[in-house]
């Protein structure tokens, strides 16, 4: 054998090598993430699912309130009573006088 023909095989050698060790480093990555994802489960319980979440766009509904005290809490639970998700209720103040503003905050923390 020539030098070159040895240089030829030690650098296959090392090539050949370095390709099974990736492969091995490869499985055994993968091998330890499907063991930290079966561990996560258990320890969520077997019957965990994420929770389903509405692919749809959030509606703002935005309720204008002029001395409104007397009707105020009664009007803002008539608007939440929606089913929609997701769903936001603004109400505006526009000065009122009379204490709508207090009337909401105990019934919306």
């Amino acid at each position: 054998m020539d030098t070159g023909e040895t240089v030829l095989w030690i650098v296959s050698l090392a090539i050949f090598a370095f390709f099974v060790l990736y492969g091995l480093s490869t499985f055994l990555l993968i091998l330890l993430s499907l063991v930290e994802a079966t561990l996560t489960r258990i320890e969520r319980g077997e019957l965990f699912s994420p929770p389903f979440r509405v692919q749809r766009p959030g509606v703002s509904l935005i309720a204008p309130a002029y001395n409104m005290e007397p009707l105020i809490v009664a009007s803002a639970r008539s608007l939440l009573a929606s089913d929609y998700e997701p769903f936001e209720v603004v109400i505006v103040d526009d000065g009122s006088d009379d204490g709508t503003t207090a009337a909401l905050r105990p019934a919306f923390d």
